[in-house]
């Protein structure tokens, strides 16, 4: 599980959300208008060493984004449908300084107002993207990691993630 702190979170203006509204109905029962919705950006994950020591490649994240169409924003990892507050409806990727992110763009319902002030007012500021991988590779050599939970590589080093290596 990935966790990162948005780095940038800002409200769509409804010219915008005039564009995209075909976009956003792609997910919908009912059409919705622009005054329906609450509409906002937010970056899912990027390139960076996240917590866990794990690096996500720039292929991984180009997938990711082709993906994210319909992605469901759940409150507290609670897969109730209670919880399911947003929806992302298209996703991209772009690179700056080295740095490669997924940004998504996502829709609220505009009647939910406490959860659009927590967005708004800085509150919300966190995303957490769940997936499984397959095919991890240690990034010291190569090779692939033991798929036991240890995250150790296999080769005869056994390189272990977060662990610093003297590079000769």
């Amino acid at each position: 599980m990935t966790t990162v702190k948005m780095k940038a979170l800002s409200k769509v203006d409804k010219e915008q959300i005039n564009n995209d509204l075909q976009d956003i109905n792609k997910y919908t029962v009912d059409t919705l208008s622009a005054d329906d919705v609450y509409v906002f950006d937010v970056i899912l994950c990027d390139s960076e060493i996240d917590r866990v020591g794990d690096r996500m490649s720039e292929d991984f994240l180009e997938e990711l984004a082709k993906r994210a169409g319909g992605l469901t924003g759940l409150i507290d990892h609670d897969w109730s449908a209670k919880n399911q507050q947003s929806r992302v409806y298209k996703a991209w990727t772009e690179k700056v300084d080295d740095i490669t992110r997924v940004h998504a763009r996502a829709y609220t319902l505009a009647k939910y107002t406490d959860y659009i002030d927590k967005i708004s007012s800085g509150l919300l500021k966190e995303v957490s993207v769940s997936f499984e991988s397959e095919g991890d590779t240690c990034s010291i050599c190569g090779e692939l990691m033991v798929d036991d939970g240890s995250g150790v590589c296999q080769c005869k080093n056994k390189h272990v993630p977060l662990h610093y290596y003297k590079v000769d």
